[in-house]
């Protein structure tokens, strides 16, 4: 065939010969030539799913379904030049997937490797207040870090939803809201120019933002130095901006952990919420006999509630919403409080004997837990 048609891999450009590729990596070769040449039984399945044109220089195949229903053509010396030009002229052979084959098990596979040949999968985004299912850039595997497969992500009906009705705002309401970005707005305006500090804000406002902190998957692959982990190991992630709605994540190996034997995935997507709780009770420094008061009693509260009490804790448990603190006595809770009652802080200091609580835990969304040590003690 060299011989043949004068073939010279001298002249620059005009041929790459490559090393042995992973799979993954030639089946995203596969997955965009005009044409593929070849000889193997194999690439004319692959060619055949991905709807690729498929020239094999032999006289026979043991894939004949390849050319009776797939996009498969035997080929010769004598006409592979007039095939080749065929193709490139637009005439290529039309074919389909055949309903059953020894390929079609591996179709969430070839599913994967089309997407991943793009570069890109499907991203929860909120913008203005609606949450989006956005196509953007597939993450690359960091150093220290695992990329994960999400088959659960915990969505936070407490976190997530304030989140979506904050993006409902417009920016001069949100602004009066929260004075504190006003300033660093000021103060970037200062440093750099006004024009330039309304592109930044009118950017990060048109872009959005990412949701979720708390999901559980699978490992795909591994960056350098991870010997924890292996691939085709089963985790739960944390962490915001991290841990996202999203087909697939990039996760440090220090913000995962191996789900155990016998522990469902779906469960173990609320990995996050029993983490946030545990540290916030372990910063506490709860210790027997102390009184503790857990503001807002949502999923996080109703854990460090469960956790304190367990420490030996008295615990007050404060909420607006009635069927939470009725959740909250049914885990334990010494006390609950409506916090739209006038007399909070009387009751709080009167169940404490008077010398109020000893501790707050205060969940977010929640006032400045300064504020009630201050109203308790």
């Amino acid at each position: 065939m060299i011989n043949k048609f004068d073939i010279c891999f001298n002249k620059t450009g005009a041929f790459k010969i490559l090393e042995p590729l992973r799979y993954g990596e030639f089946i995203t070769l596969e997955r965009n030539p005009r044409f593929v040449l070849t000889d193997s039984g194999g690439i004319q399945e692959e060619t055949t799913y991905l709807n690729v044109p498929c020239l094999t220089l032999r006289p026979n195949t043991e894939r004949p379904i390849t050319i009776s229903r797939g996009t498969n053509e035997l080929v010769s010396m004598e006409n592979i030049q007039e095939k080749i030009e065929s193709i490139l002229s637009g005439n290529r052979k039309q074919g389909n997937i055949p309903e059953f084959w020894m390929a079609k098990p591996h179709k969430e596979l070839f599913r994967f490797f089309k997407k991943w040949s793009y570069r890109i999968m499907i991203q929860a985004i909120l913008k203005k207040g609606k949450v989006l299912g956005e196509d953007v850039p597939l993450p690359s595997v960091s150093e220290g870090a695992a990329l994960i497969k999400v088959l659960y992500s915990c969505i936070s009906v407490g976190t997530e939803i304030a989140s979506v009705q904050e993006g409902n705002k417009s920016l001069i309401k949100r602004a009066l809201e929260q004075p504190e970005n006003v300033k660093k707005v000021l103060d970037m305006a200062r440093s750099v120019s006004i024009f330039e500090t309304f592109q930044k804000v009118k950017k990060k406002w048109e872009m959005g933002s990412v949701l979720g902190y708390s999901l559980s998957g699978v490992i795909l692959a591994l960056g350098n130095t991870i010997k924890d982990f292996k691939v085709g190991d089963r985790v739960a992630c944390g962490g915001s901006g991290i841990a996202n709605h999203a087909e697939y994540v990039d996760v440090p190996t220090n913000l995962m952990v191996k789900v155990p034997d016998g522990l469902e995935l779906r469960e173990a997507s609320t990995v996050a919420l029993g983490s946030i709780a545990m540290q916030g009770v372990r910063r506490a420094n709860i210790t027997v006999g102390e009184y503790v008061v857990i503001f807002g009693l949502g999923a996080i509260g109703q854990i460090a509630l469960q956790i304190a009490k367990n420490a030996g804790a008295r615990v007050i448990g404060i909420d607006l919403d009635e069927r939470r603190l009725k959740v909250a006595e049914e885990n334990g809770a010494d006390l609950v409080l409506n916090s739209k009652d006038s007399d909070i802080v009387k009751e709080g200091i009167h169940f404490c004997d008077g010398y109020g609580a000893d501790k707050v835990v205060s969940q977010p969304q929640q006032p400045p837990q300064s504020l009630y040590i201050r109203r308790f003690r």
